[in-house]
């Protein structure tokens, strides 16, 4: 008989994994084109709804549910983007699944590579840069 290691981990891992998985489905796009022979279909395998609910998971990822708080805050979001192409683009905002508004915008005070030059509300040391 063999039983899985499970073990807790008080460190939360959905950061650096939701990242990845954002970085992966950003930079696919796999759509079809004349002439080249691929796995891709007659259709698109990620539409641009379903690259917004990637954003919108992880962009809740930080917290235990809908309703509670937010852990970390996510303020700057530079990844492949799949509605470009898949060039490395920051993400500026996040639409809600129904309706016209936002769920989430970028901060123009905190985002970026350098931020110290800014006026953001968080000092340097109050910030955690993930990167994949």
């Amino acid at each position: 008989m063999v039983l899985p290691l499970l073990s807790y981990s008080g460190y939360n891992y959905t950061t650096l994994s939701g990242l990845r998985e954002i970085f992966w489905f950003g930079m696919s796009s796999c759509r079809p084109k004349e002439g080249v022979i691929s796995l891709c279909t007659d259709s698109d395998w990620l539409t641009t709804e379903g690259w917004y609910e990637k954003l919108r998971m992880y962009i809740l990822s930080q917290r235990s549910s809908e309703v509670d708080d937010v852990e970390k805050e996510l303020l700057w979001l530079y990844v492949p983007d799949f509605t470009k192409k898949g060039i490395l683009y920051s993400i500026e905002s996040v639409p809600e699944r129904f309706g016209s508004t936002l769920m989430w915008e970028q901060d123009p005070y905190c985002s970026g590579i350098t931020v110290s030059d800014k006026p953001c509300h968080l000092r340097v040391d109050e910030m955690e840069l993930v990167s994949y």
